[in-house]
C-alpha cells in the first residue's frame, strides 16, 4: 500500500513538471455552448479609431501593410479575434457586433447580458492595461471590461500584445511563470504578440469541441488513475 501512495505521489509530481502552463483564475466560463458560442466585443469608437505611432512588427507580420491609419486598430482586433476563433479544438466565438450574420450564433444577440466584453480607454490599474472579469454568485461570468491607456499602447505590436493578454484575462486566464512563449507571461519573449500553445490549450479546457479531449490537454493525456 505505501508503494501504491508512493508511486501516486510520484505520477502527480511528473504530471505537474510536464503538464501546459496555462493558470485559470477563477473556476468561471462565459455561459456558452457549441450551440451558442459567441462572446461580443463592444469596442468604443475611440479604440476603433486609434492610430497608432508605429505600425511595425517585429517577426515581420505584415496584416497592417498598405491599411490607412485610421483602420489600423480594427484591422489588429479582427486579427486577435481571429486568433480565439481559429482554435480548432475549442468551440468559443468571439465577435465584433457587425460581423456577418452568418458567422454569428443564431441564439444569442450583441449586449446580451452575460455575453459581452467592453474594449475602452481609459486610467487602468496596472501599466498599458487592465482586464477584469465579473461574476455575481453562479459559475458564470456576467461581464468583463478592458481599459487601455492610449499613451502607453502607441505601437501596433504593443497594442496588440496587451489586448490579447487581457482578453485572456476576461476567459479567466492568469498570469504564468512557466513558459516565456506565453502571451498571458509576465516574462514573455520579446516581440510576441499572438497566443500561445498555452492559452490554445486553455480555450480547449474552458470549451472543448471533445471533451474527452479536453479531459487529457491538460496534462498531455498523463494520467495516475490506473495506479
Amino acid at each position: 500500500m505505501v508503494n501504491q501512495y508512493v508511486a501516486q505521489a510520484l505520477c502527480l509530481t511528473v504530471i505537474m513538471i510536464f503538464s501546459s502552463g496555462f493558470r485559470i483564475q477563477q473556476d468561471l466560463k462565459w455561459d456558452i455552448n457549441e450551440n451558442d458560442p459567441t462572446v461580443w466585443l463592444d469596442v468604443d469608437a475611440a479604440v476603433l479609431a486609434f492610430t497608432f505611432s508605429n505600425s511595425d512588427f517585429d517577426d515581420g507580420y505584415d496584416a497592417l501593410t498598405g491599411v490607412a491609419a485610421e483602420n489600423q486598430a480594427r484591422v489588429v482586433i479582427q486579427e486577435i479575434i481571429n486568433d480565439y476563433n481559429n482554435i480548432s479544438t475549442s468551440y468559443l466565438r468571439l465577435a465584433l457586433p457587425d460581423a456577418p450574420a452568418t458567422e454569428d450564433s443564431a441564439v444569442s444577440t450583441f449586449d446580451l447580458p452575460g455575453r459581452t466584453i467592453k474594449i475602452v480607454f481609459g486610467s487602468p490599474s496596472a501599466l498599458g492595461a487592465s482586464g477584469y472579469a465579473t461574476y455575481s454568485g453562479s459559475a458564470y461570468i456576467d461581464e468583463c471590461t478592458v481599459t487601455l491607456s492610449e499613451t502607453a499602447l502607441s505601437s501596433a505590436q504593443e497594442f496588440k500584445a496587451t489586448l490579447t493578454h487581457e482578453l485572456g484575462h476576461c476567459m479567466t486566464l492568469d498570469h504564468t511563470h512557466a513558459d516565456r512563449d506565453s502571451i498571458m507571461s509576465y516574462n514573455r519573449t520579446s516581440g510576441m504578440h499572438r497566443l500561445g500553445v498555452d492559452e490554445k490549450i486553455a480555450m480547449t479546457y474552458l470549451y472543448p469541441t471533445d471533451d474527452d479531449y479536453a479531459e487529457e490537454v491538460a496534462t498531455l493525456g498523463l494520467s495516475c488513475s490506473r495506479l
